[in-house]
């Protein structure tokens, strides 16, 4: 071909390349004038004087560790909703739960409870944001304690005295064979199933003004207990994480 020809064709296929380019950025604009854009939400926005707002949905995990402090908000509510575990915990040997010297006796219990906050402490519904599945594991767990008739009690290794009490309460002298405390994975695993048989094995028990029992639901009463310990209770929460005073400004952190 001509040199003439090779020119002519070179301009033809640029000519085509530039119209293509500007009818695909007419399509875009267009579409983006017609599709409404959304927008991404941020947890820091910025605002109009170049400060960030800072939105906290819970201090739970970003402040502070409050997995400790819902156990024993979980077992006084447990405690007060059923007070005939006041004597399963006689039985077991351990101390009230508010005296001073009783923390050792329920460590096990609380170590226990927080291995298992994944599964009583998260969640999108109000019970499960208030903690009552946890009230509901503190009743399951005692109970099957007293089963044991102590014989998990005074177990080594790893997690043996983690999740067990730390001494033996078992009257019995034969060996150590019989019902068991479930295990941290056991009750992970199979939680809906328990939860359920807990709430309907354990109803709230009151006695009316004639001297009759009454048996009910047990959620309306441990809903109760709970809002009314979350607003008396002015004990400070001690695991505040370490940078939790400088987002807080004047809150000291512990």
């Amino acid at each position: 071909m001509p040199q003439k020809g090779w020119t002519m064709v070179f301009f033809a296929a640029v000519l085509l390349l530039a119209l293509m380019s500007a009818t695909s950025s007419a399509f875009v604009s267009m579409y983006n004038l017609a599709t409404p854009q959304r927008q991404t939400p941020t947890l820091f926005q910025a605002s109009s004087n170049n400060d960030l707002d800072l939105y906290i949905y819970s201090i739970d995990g970003t402040l502070a560790s409050m997995s400790e402090y819902k156990s024993k908000l979980a077992i006084r509510a447990a405690l007060e909703v059923w007070p005939s575990l006041l004597s399963v915990v006689e039985e077991l040997g351990m101390q009230p739960f508010d005296n001073a010297d009783s923390s050792d006796d329920y460590s096990w219990l609380i170590q226990k409870l927080g291995a298992l906050s994944s599964i009583t402490q998260q969640g999108d519904s109000p019970d499960e944001m208030l903690g009552c599945d946890e009230v509901l594991l503190t009743r399951m767990m005692l109970e099957e304690q007293l089963l044991d008739d102590g014989r998990s009690g005074g177990r080594g290794g790893k997690y043996g005295g983690k999740f067990h009490p730390g001494k033996s309460t078992s009257t019995s002298s034969g060996p150590k064979v019989g019902s068991r405390p479930l295990t941290v994975g056991e009750i992970f695993a199979n939680w809906q199933e328990l939860r359920y048989v807990t709430h309907n094995k354990y109803p709230f028990m009151k006695q009316n003004q004639d001297g009759k029992v009454t048996m009910s639901d047990p959620l309306p009463e441990i809903r109760r207990v709970l809002r009314k310990l979350y607003s008396e209770d002015e004990r400070e929460i001690t695991n505040w994480y370490p940078f939790a005073s400088d987002i807080l400004g004047n809150k000291k952190s512990h």
